[in-house]
């Protein structure tokens, strides 16, 4: 019997692993693949509002966030890096290197999914993240296939833009990536998640730390989560490269 393949998520902070792949984790996770997640930061600069949580206490809310969320999609109990929240483009070269060589010897993926160029918003850390985990990826003998996450044209600009006017710290890539968001037909990778969006919402309710609401359909923005409970897209990066007209992050893996 074929060994089941193994899926990596490679993610900024908690709860980057739902916005933006959640629905296709859940469905990898259904389809009997082992999914891990790894998250180079524990997501603790600022404060909860709501609890007045900050520093370690706030990471480790965010950890226990994160098993939870992971728990809900299906995906094995995660592991964070500790890389410095907001720091992730001023961790050293060969320190990230090492770290990120080290986790894909520990996983041995078939598939990594991360953030795409742009961050999504243009998240420094995000796009940091970006360019640290396709190097690590092309760095290998026989690389897994890369994904990452692609969104429609400008979904993000209003967060963007309010982000920028609000934030009390540099969060935002300067220069800030060209564009944000790509058209349908330029995603290499199309997942229908409908039949898992309730199992997106569960995850992302389970960032309480995130939702001062309460509300996961509330996340960052009013009606933003809404545009992403019907399909994931991602582009193709690096390893061998999805079908034409692939449909899982599986394709091409013979599950």
């Amino acid at each position: 019997m074929a060994a089941a393949p193994t899926v990596l998520a490679v993610i900024p902070h908690p709860d980057d692993e739902v916005y933006p792949f959640g629905g296709a984790l859940a469905l990898a996770a259904r389809a009997g693949a082992r999914v891990h997640v790894a998250a180079l930061t524990r997501g603790d600069a600022g404060q909860d509002r709501a609890t007045g949580l900050s520093g370690a206490a706030l990471g480790a809310r965010r950890e226990a966030e994160l098993a939870e969320s992971c728990r809900r999609l299906g995906a094995l109990p995660p592991r964070c890096l500790g890389w410095p929240d907001g720091g992730v483009e001023g961790v050293p070269g060969e320190v990230a290197a090492r770290a990120l060589d080290a986790l894909l010897d520990d996983v041995a993926p078939d598939v990594v999914v991360t953030l795409g160029d742009d961050g999504a918003y243009g998240h420094a850390d995000h796009v940091a993240a970006t360019g640290l985990v396709a190097a690590a990826v092309r760095r290998r003998d026989a690389p897994p296939t890369l994904l990452q996450a692609a969104f429609p044209r400008d979904l993000w600009a209003p967060f963007r833009d309010a982000l920028a006017k609000r934030a009390r710290r540099r969060i935002l890539a300067e220069p800030p990536p060209a564009v944000l968001g790509i058209a349908r037909e330029a995603a290499d990778v199309v997942v229908d998640i409908r039949a898992v969006a309730d199992v997106k919402l569960a995850a992302l309710a389970a960032h309480g730390t995130q939702l001062p609401s309460g509300d996961p359909r509330a996340f960052l923005m009013p009606g933003l989560i809404d545009a992403m409970l019907a399909e994931e897209w991602f582009t193709w990066a690096a390893g061998p490269r999805p079908p034409r007209g692939a449909t899982s992050i599986l394709a091409g893996l013979g599950a």
